[in-house]
């Protein structure tokens, strides 16, 4: 298992959070309608609290629930805020109140660079986090756990 996702799961289960998974028959669905395998590090996220994780991510949509509702407001912050179209091979896997979201790319292997927007920040681009455990490090930090 990854180094970093480790951490964020010992740091969750000691805090008393619930972290409820998808079953690996929801994760091959996943797969399957997207015609490729996901990244490792996102599947493990997946199958160890792909449901839900108590406060970790509170406020921000990154559960199998949200994820297939992001579309319309990625397409609508892209819009409005005249950045590049995303890749085609991109998964938008978090969003946050609206004005946030973050993707990877399906074929950057299994711990792949994370592409974060943000309005509000004079941002022009998007901005590269080396890679999504290390995006999940940042979100554990950012919620206090």
């Amino acid at each position: 298992m990854n180094k970093n996702l480790e951490t964020i799961i010992n740091r969750l289960n000691e805090t008393g959070q619930t972290l409820t998974p998808l079953t690996n028959g929801e994760v091959e669905k996943i797969e399957e309608e997207l015609g490729r395998r996901l990244p490792e590090v996102y599947r493990t996220f997946l199958l160890v609290m792909g449901k839900g994780a108590g406060q970790f991510m509170r406020g921000s949509s990154a559960f199998y629930n949200d994820f297939y509702d992001f579309k319309v407001g990625v397409e609508e912050i892209i819009l409005v805020n005249k950045l590049p179209q995303l890749p085609k091979d991109s998964f938008v896997f978090w969003m946050h109140q609206g004005y946030q979201f973050a993707y990877f790319l399906l074929s950057d292997g299994d711990n792949p660079p994370v592409y974060h927007f943000s309005e509000g920040k004079n941002q022009l681009n998007y901005q590269k986090i080396e890679n999504l455990s290390e995006f999940y490090l940042i979100e554990l930090k950012m919620s206090g756990l």
